[in-house]
Order: structure tokens, then sequence, then C-alpha cells
């Protein structure tokens, strides 16, 4: 920890120089020099962070799906693959196990509507998938354009 601070010291004077010099002369050598001992200070202070984490050791649990069909399999695969697609978003172990409880949940244990349900959030573009209501099932799902040109 002592090397780290003292590192961190190194770099804090390195960048407080090189901005000086920058604000001195403000040409492409010196930016690029502020540019790269702020890098470097970033670094290290990125490196005081990591070590200042706890760390914390589990393992993955086992997530089993609600449903056992092929069917509900691949769509299940298929909503993951969207999320990570649309939204850069994965599930974790417990995480996936909370989504799937929640996804027999709003389905009421129905397999099809559990499929339903995938399918609905992933055409609206949503990121998680919610219970399908009967407000939410009446809404129109396509855009209706009136005849002024705007959206309805």
């Amino acid at each position: 920890m002592q090397t780290i601070l003292k590192n961190i010291i190194e770099k804090f004077d390195k960048f407080y120089a090189a901005f000086g010099k920058f604000l001195n002369s403000q040409t492409p050598g010196n930016l690029k020099y502020l540019a790269v001992s702020l890098d470097k200070l970033v670094d290290v202070m990125a490196e005081l962070n990591e070590q200042m984490q706890p760390e914390i050791n589990f393992d993955k649990i086992e997530v089993s799906l609600p449903f056992e069909s092929e069917e509900f399999k691949k769509e299940w695969q298929f909503w993951k693959e969207y999320r990570a697609e649309q939204w850069k978003a994965f599930y974790s172990s417990r995480s996936e196990k909370m989504a799937l409880k929640f996804l027999k949940d709003y389905s009421e244990n129905n397999e099809q509507q559990a499929i339903y349900i995938l399918q609905y959030a992933a055409m609206t573009t949503a990121k998680n998938f919610f219970k399908i209501t009967k407000e939410i099932a009446e809404k129109p799902k396509e855009l209706i354009i009136d005849d002024t040109g705007g959206m309805l």
C-alpha cells in the first residue's frame, strides 16, 4: 500500500508539472505530455482502488429453468442474447435465478405466457421483462401516423 501511495504522489507531481507546462505553452507536445501524465495518474489511482476493494469469493449458483421444453430453452437463450446485444446487460447466476423466478410468477406458471412475456419485451426493446396486464395487452403495438404527419 505504501508503494502505491508513493507512486500516486510521484504521478501527481508529474501531472502537476505537465499541467503547468501546458498552461505556459499550449503546444501539441505539451498537450501530449499532459495527457500521458494524466493517464499514468489514472492508472495508479485505479490500482489503489482495486487494492482497497474487499475480496469477495463466492461460487456461482445453479440455475434451473422453470419449464423444460426445448421451445422455452431456446426462447430464454434468445432473451439473454437479446439483452446482451441490445443493452450490453448480462445476468450473473443469482440475477438469472431471480429473473426466472419472476418470469414464472408473472406468467402464473404458464409456459406459453412466459414465452409471450419474453417475446413482448424483446419486441418493445425493453431492458427487462414485466408482467403483461390487460392494459398493456390492449395498447396498440404499432405507431399510428395521423394525417398531419405526426405520431399518435
